[in-house]
């Protein structure tokens, strides 16, 4: 099967102290939705990949709270895999819409660190990693180096 991006969207990246996670999703999803020419009664289904929003927003339903500010009703999806979670969100819309389970999806990557300290960050990463790394006191720069 072929699969079609009809539209896509970003918010600005950089220190945005008074935007919330729910206003970044609703302004990449409208303007998603603008650029597909779409409606939100169109889609289908919401697949949003995100690591930090149970650790750092204590929010781990936050799928369920984005496709809110989407002003829908349908099945949304919090997809976590660390750093790859907005390309597993991908993978697994790519998935079902193979599947024949929906004719068209949503898929958004969302994070929000700026709010939080460097410890609370550096910490929150922490907890993707293996538990002999965190014990090493290994952080994800020092990984990826």
């Amino acid at each position: 099967m072929k699969i079609n991006i009809l539209g896509t969207a970003t918010t600005k990246f950089g220190e945005l102290w008074d935007v919330s996670p729910r206003e970044l999703a609703r302004e990449a999803m409208t303007n998603a939705l603008k650029a597909s020419s779409l409606k939100p009664s169109q889609i289908d289904a919401l697949f949003v990949g995100n690591m930090l929003s149970g650790i750092l927003g204590n929010q781990t339903n936050l799928a369920s709270l984005i496709v809110e500010e989407l002003g829908a009703q349908i099945p949304a999806f919090r997809i976590e895999g660390a750093c790859a979670s907005g390309g597993l969100a991908l993978h697994n819309a790519i998935n079902s819409l193979n599947a024949g389970k929906y004719k068209t999806v949503l898929v958004l990557g969302l994070e929000k660190m700026t709010d939080h300290s460097q410890d609370e960050i550096t910490s929150a990463l922490s907890a993707a990693g293996s538990d002999e790394e965190r014990m090493a006191g290994a952080t994800f720069p020092g990984i990826y180096a």
